[in-house]
């Protein structure tokens, strides 16, 4: 899956965690590297079924990237996004939803209406819906 990230599943014990920790003891939490390294970890942990873990790590990635990078930053949105979908696999329907009208209108204004981001956003608040 990742660096440091070993595929597994819902039911395995462990996901290995190893490159991650050690990106941020070197660098520090406020590094871009070791944001879109937190990034990735969500994604794999939504992906392997860790929805509770994924959102803490989403989340959190997600309160920094918009101290640091802003909310209009490309990285930021595309965290939104993870953490949206997130909510909506953990049946979190409304804040699913809110974020992704957020998502939907910072990504209209930075990358206009017909971007392959901008048409994910809408696609997948039809999903929620």
């Amino acid at each position: 899956i990742g660096p440091g990230i070993s595929k597994v599943g819902p039911g395995d014990s462990k996901v290995g965690l190893g490159d991650s920790n050690a990106l941020k003891e070197l660098r520090g939490p406020r590094d871009q590297d070791t944001l879109e390294n937190s990034r990735l970890l969500s994604e794999a942990y939504r992906k392997a079924g860790y929805y509770s873990k994924a959102e803490e790590i989403g989340s959190a990635t997600l309160v920094l990237q918009r101290e640091i990078l802003g909310e209009k930053h490309q990285e930021t949105l595309n965290t939104m996004g993870i953490v949206a979908t997130i909510y909506h696999e953990r049946g979190l329907y409304r804040k699913s939803e809110e974020l992704l009208l957020e998502v939907l209108a910072l990504q209209r204004e930075v990358n206009g209406t017909h971007h392959r981001d901008t048409l994910w956003a809408m696609g997948y608040l039809v999903v929620v819906y």
